[in-house]
């Protein structure tokens, strides 16, 4: 392949990963790769002989690739992604406080047969 072929190759990519770093779907979609190669933990596993550890590098090396490719196709896409994920995040945890919180006042109320 020569050089100006490569090139192309490289732009097409960016631009595919830029396509779908427009639509909020595609962002909750590339976050679920990043999440699921556990680039924001340790992947070591403690005495597991090293097949559970060298599988989840295995993981986080994607996704630490498709964090670079999103870095350079649109890097503030990551700051944006970030930021929707604490959004979702606050709004799931209010949700089951919520929860939470109809189910104590069910389990305390009196029942139809007490009244």
């Amino acid at each position: 392949m020569n050089e100006d072929k490569a090139k192309q190759k490289v732009n097409n990519e960016l631009s595919d990963l830029k396509f779908v770093l427009q639509s909020p779907e595609g962002r909750r979609f590339v976050w679920r790769v990043l999440e699921q190669g556990n680039i924001f933990h340790n992947t070591y596993v403690h005495g597991d002989q090293g097949y559970a550890t060298t599988y989840n590098d295995g993981r986080r090396s994607v996704s630490l690739w498709t964090l670079n490719k999103v870095l350079e196709a649109k890097p503030e896409a990551f700051i944006q992604m970030q930021q929707e994920h604490k959004s979702v995040k606050k709004s799931d945890e209010n949700i089951e406080k919520l929860e939470a919180k109809q189910i104590d006042i069910l389990s305390t109320s009196p029942s139809p047969k007490d009244g």
